[in-house]
């Protein structure tokens, strides 16, 4: 739930028009929110770090990111991804960007690769997407560690939202 809500502050911070008021209240809500209270934020950049009893949690926007450093080489990630936001916790790890492609179609390509890899699919519904309209999610497993993907149509492109979790 902590990583969910860095995340939600990252995204917040990506808008450029809000984003002095939304660096703003990152900076003085987040050590309520995480960490029970007992957090060092820090914001430079596009970065925000949050250094908490469960350890650091940074998140990384702009355009055209990488991977976060050791994230797990058997999740798949589209090669045509365009990554706007990057982020790591002790919990996993979150990216965002967006692709071509429908999300009913990358879905399957999703679904076949990771199957591929040895994830195991797990039952996931619901609608998502950061504007009105249908989107995916698509759960996998293996042994303690889970993979989530969010994808929602946005105008012309899909908006992938990839969240893994080390599980224990």
């Amino acid at each position: 739930m902590r990583f969910l809500a860095i995340g939600c502050a990252a995204l917040a911070i990506c808008c450029a028009e809000e984003r002095q008021q939304a660096e703003g209240q990152v900076v003085e809500q987040a050590p309520a929110r995480i960490g029970g209270g007992q957090a060092n934020v820090e914001v430079r950049g596009d970065t925000v770090t949050l250094r908490t009893r469960d350890g650091t949690h940074a998140v990384v926007s702009g355009n055209a990111l990488e991977l976060p450093a050791g994230f797990p080489p058997d999740v798949y990630v589209p090669a045509d991804l365009r990554i706007t936001l990057a982020g790591r916790s002790p919990q996993g790890f979150q990216v965002l960007g967006d692709l071509s492609g429908t999300p009913a179609q990358l879905a399957a390509r999703i679904t076949e690769e990771m199957r591929s890899r040895g994830f195991v699919e797990q039952p996931s519904e619901g609608q998502v997407g950061p504007t009105p309209g249908p989107g995916l999610l698509r759960s996998f497993q293996q042994g303690d560690r889970s993979v989530l993907y969010s994808l929602a149509r946005e105008g012309t492109r899909t908006a992938l939202q990839l969240m893994t979790t080390a599980g224990g």
